[in-house]
């Protein structure tokens, strides 16, 4: 069996996720905007510009192209791994491509309005399969009036592994904090919500310390030194693309993973999955995936979304309070195992070329 695995990025946890799914399938092939020596499989290199720019003209070239591959490496399955970036294109080009192969498209996020409801229903017609990774997504997919739908739950990728707190406080560079640790993990994009975090933090009375470790983003090093400039020295900042040890450190330096996400965010988190891997509270949004998983799996506390004063609130009491592991905590972490979704993908793909 031959996959043909399609992506328009390569950064963050496009990679880790790639990489899971070579190891699902024994024949895989990997279309990506750039080569890269960190999946070990054939690739092609298209340009994925019109991710970025949402020109029509820029999608249809890569579709094309996307074709030409399918009709010449003849898989049995094609597999866009970020339907996020098509949606706007209404599924344009897939029922070519399902001519040739069975064709899975993930969403990691869902947004609605009645023009995108059409255009997810357009994509899934052209698809054997719609994938997400959360029970809130496999609800919306039920509410626009998509029924072949699959959720396999997004997986904690890194290995990592629990690590001495106050050594890896050391090794990124934290003195001694007063209070517990919260942890702003990933890249400083809008849709993450670090400014709301930032605001809350001037109104927070209990002892803490923020570790803010990513890419600069949309927030940057100077718009996040002037919003911190009141209780700077309680901060250490980490603004860069890091590494898998890196993040391994970061994880085990903190108490709390926060998630102050907007409410445009409604997918699974990385970080979640990898805070929840080494027993961490998990402090997020109230809405949508995040908000569901923390909830039903008894990983933290919540806050209502996108509103400063009550995560000010939310993060006093977490500060305050001690967190134990519940046994629904427990066997969510079973859940998040690499290697179930690397099972799961793997039955999945059989299944779709046997139907």
């Amino acid at each position: 069996m031959k996959v043909l695995l399609i992506d328009t990025a390569i950064d963050g946890h496009h990679i880790p996720y790639l990489n899971a799914l070579t190891q699902s399938t024994e024949n895989c092939v990997a279309v990506l905007p750039e080569q890269t020596d960190l999946i070990e499989c054939m690739q092609y290199t298209i340009d994925c510009n019109f991710a970025k720019t949402k020109k029509f003209f820029g999608y249809l070239k890569w579709i094309k192209e996307i074709k030409n591959i399918t009709k010449k490496e003849r898989p049995d399955i094609v597999h866009f791994l970020y339907g996020d970036s098509i949606f706007r294109f209404f599924g344009i080009g897939l029922g070519a491509i399902h001519r040739h192969a069975k064709v899975l498209v993930i969403f990691h996020h869902i947004r609605r309005s009645k023009l995108k409801d059409i255009s997810n229903r357009c994509i899934a017609k052209k698809a054997d399969k719609v994938i997400v990774h959360t029970d809130s997504l496999m609800n919306t997919l039920k509410e626009i009036g998509i029924n072949n739908g699959i959720h396999i739950e997004y997986p904690c990728f890194n290995h990592v592994k629990e690590i001495d707190q106050t050594f890896a406080q050391s090794k990124i560079g934290m003195r001694k904090p007063e209070g517990k640790v919260l942890l702003a993990l990933g890249g400083t994009r809008y849709d993450k919500g670090l400014n709301i975090l930032l605001e809350a933090l001037k109104k927070v009375s209990q002892p803490f310390h923020l570790v803010i470790a990513g890419k600069e983003q949309t927030f940057t090093r100077e718009y996040i030194e002037n919003e911190i400039i009141t209780y700077k020295e309680k901060v250490t900042l980490i603004l860069k693309y890091l590494s898998e040890e890196e993040i391994e450190l970061c994880l085990n330096s903190a108490d709390i993973i926060i998630l102050p996400y907007r409410k445009v965010f409604d997918g699974a988190s990385g970080p979640l999955g990898e805070g929840v891997a080494l027993g961490k509270m998990i402090v997020g949004p109230e809405h949508g995936s995040i908000g569901d998983l923390i909830q039903k799996h008894k990983l933290g506390m919540t806050f209502i979304s996108e509103d400063v004063e009550n995560l000010a609130m939310i993060i006093n009491k977490a500060l305050n309070e001690e967190f134990w592991l519940t046994d629904a905590y427990k066997e969510y972490q079973k859940a998040l195992d690499r290697k179930t979704f690397v099972l799961l993908y793997n039955a999945l793909y059989y299944d779709i070329v046997k139907t």
